[in-house]
């Protein structure tokens, strides 16, 4: 077996594995993020390893700020529905445009970075309201992180660039299985601090 055809096989699996964890954080604060997630990845196996049609990049970016749009709590998102409805077109519009691509990594790589923020207020506010870690942040955080470098990664085109890929694509199969098993609601989560 080549290693294309290996690659390929790794990836369809990764792309498959991440319906589960959407199965999983089904019914609490996570699931819209997990679930555009399992889309996101899925489409993209299909489309890339299936099909042979590799997807525009503008895609991952509508996907990433979709996951954004997915942590924000009702109130933000009424509130500020006429921003949230903006930046959605202009993201839609921009696949009819041929932008540079680094244009598209420095826009998704931007929008990680606020995902990572907001998992970062999730785990501070844990933190000092129930006095507790909670384990599944720190791996949302970590998971959001992997992606970040990924994208500085391919951004700045750094020449082991696709043997990090590989790396954070492994790490990320470990993730998805912590994902596939703990629910983000379980008590199991969260480590008690004693102050």
């Amino acid at each position: 077996m080549k290693f294309t055809e290996i690659a390929r096989a790794v990836y369809i699996f990764i792309a498959f594995l991440w319906i589960f964890p959407a199965i999983r954080q089904y019914r609490n604060k996570f699931f819209y993020f997990f679930l555009i997630l399992a889309i996101a990845d899925t489409v993209s196996a299909i489309s890339t390893s299936l099909l042979d049609y590799n997807i525009h990049i503008s895609i991952y970016l509508l996907y990433s700020y979709l996951m954004l749009i997915s942590l924000q709590s009702k109130e933000i998102i009424m509130k500020r529905y006429e921003i949230i409805a903006a930046v959605l077109i202009l993201i839609i519009a921009s696949q009819f445009i041929n932008f540079p691509v680094d244009l598209y990594n420095g826009g998704i790589i931007l929008i990680l970075i606020l995902i990572f923020f907001d998992f970062f207020i999730m785990f501070v506010k844990t933190n000092v309201e129930e006095k507790a870690v909670n384990i599944f942040i720190i791996v949302l955080m970590f998971y959001i992180l992997t992606n970040i470098l990924k994208f500085t990664n391919l951004f700045f085109g750094l020449s082991n660039a696709v043997a990090y890929f590989y790396l954070t694509t492994f790490f990320q199969i470990l993730i998805g299985l912590y994902f596939s098993i703990f629910n983000a609601d379980s008590p199991r989560n969260l480590i008690k601090i004693n102050i």
